[in-house]
């Protein structure tokens, strides 16, 4: 018997799909920045092979990851075998099947030198 599709995943498969043709923001990507809290800002370059860019306006990190990918990280959690996590410029990026959202990991040299630069900001 075949297992069903969360129903998480095939949200955000639709959502991303809707997304990525009219350039919107993804709206299952964790909102702030995970390094200073500071509401990230989305952008989309590319139309063959369109680039997601998440950038930080208070402590400057910044991550960029193909459609592609991200749709291949989320098919990935849905499958008990399949990877749920993928490297991305700048960082890593992972599908919570659970909560239905994408979660944005900084490097860990990101995250020591994020820490020390919002710490001045603040």
């Amino acid at each position: 018997m075949a297992r069903r599709t969360p129903i998480t995943v095939r949200a955000a498969l639709v959502d991303l799909d809707f997304a990525t043709a009219t350039g919107r923001d993804l709206p299952f990507v964790r909102p702030n920045c995970p390094l200073c809290d500071t509401p990230l800002t989305q952008h989309v370059s590319g139309t063959r092979r369109p680039l997601r860019h998440f950038t930080c306006p208070a402590c400057g990190w910044w991550l960029n990851i193909s459609a592609a990918a991200i749709r291949d990280v989320i098919q990935g959690a849905a499958d008990p075998d399949g990877d749920d996590t993928i490297g991305a410029s700048n960082g890593s990026v992972w599908f919570n099947a659970e909560t239905g959202k994408l979660v944005l990991d900084p490097t860990e040299w990101d995250r020591r030198h994020g820490r020390h630069t919002c710490a001045e900001v603040a």
